[in-house]
């Protein structure tokens, strides 16, 4: 079983937190966060990403919201949820897969090109490398 590691975007002081900063309730009575040397904060002022439990060929742990690349140059963001496979069977996924920005039709599952792409950075602090 893999171990589940959440990194945090700070809302307020616009800053990431990494998961050896972060201490996350998510039980029932409470929905709090904090980091390790402040004050609790209610879990609202965060956006959460998990780690997909793999890492790129630098062995960089790849988070939900990171930005890739591949060696031709197109860019796309780690994402979680249901998405559709590209066959005719018209099969539905739930996991992690790439949002290719641009007009294609290839396969977005990220155990696909997991040797094929870098971490370039991510939506809240390189939100320019999309190029939106």
């Amino acid at each position: 079983m893999r171990e589940f590691k959440f990194r945090a975007w700070d809302k307020e002081e616009c800053k990431m937190y990494n998961s050896k900063d972060l201490i996350i309730c998510f039980d029932y009575v409470c929905s709090e966060a904090y980091v390790k040397k402040d004050n609790y904060k209610e879990l609202y002022n965060y956006e959460l990403m998990e780690c997909t439990g793999f890492s790129n060929l630098e062995n960089i742990e790849i988070y939900e919201g990171d930005i890739v690349k591949r060696q031709n140059g197109e860019v796309g963001v780690i994402k979680y949820g249901r998405y559709d496979t590209n066959n005719k069977k018209g099969i539905r996924n739930i996991g992690f897969y790439i949002d290719w920005k641009g007009d294609s039709f290839k396969r977005i599952d990220l155990g696909f090109w997991i040797n094929q792409i870098d971490v370039i950075g991510n939506i809240y602090e390189n939100p320019e490398l999309l190029g939106e």
